[in-house]
């Protein structure tokens, strides 16, 4: 997996491209330290438009992400999910736990 980072004002806005599973935690913890580090950022948006698969153990990351996050007084939302991912979201309910866009 390849993830790309950009900065809109106080939101970080984490690109992900290729499969989101487990073979991507050093990238992903890697960037998401990085968000979370930051003292301007407010919210992080994990844009999945780049990802067609997705499993049990990158929903993991992302639930530990949110829990990071809320630690530091941030937000995440979850945007441009498609297919088997969006379909993956919702039957984990995520739409509870995050913003989905």
């Amino acid at each position: 997996m390849n993830i790309e980072s950009s900065v809109r004002g106080d939101k970080q806005v984490l690109n992900f491209h290729g499969h989101f599973d487990f073979s991507a935690n050093r990238e992903f913890f890697r960037a998401i330290n990085v968000a979370l580090d930051a003292k301007t950022t407010a919210e992080i948006e994990i844009n999945l438009e780049g990802v067609h698969y997705i499993d049990s153990s990158a929903c993991g990351m992302l639930l530990l992400l949110n829990n990071k996050a809320k630690l530091r007084g941030k937000s995440v939302a979850l945007a441009n999910a498609t297919g088997d991912v969006k379909q993956t979201l919702a039957m984990m309910n995520f739409r509870k736990t995050f913003a989905v866009r």
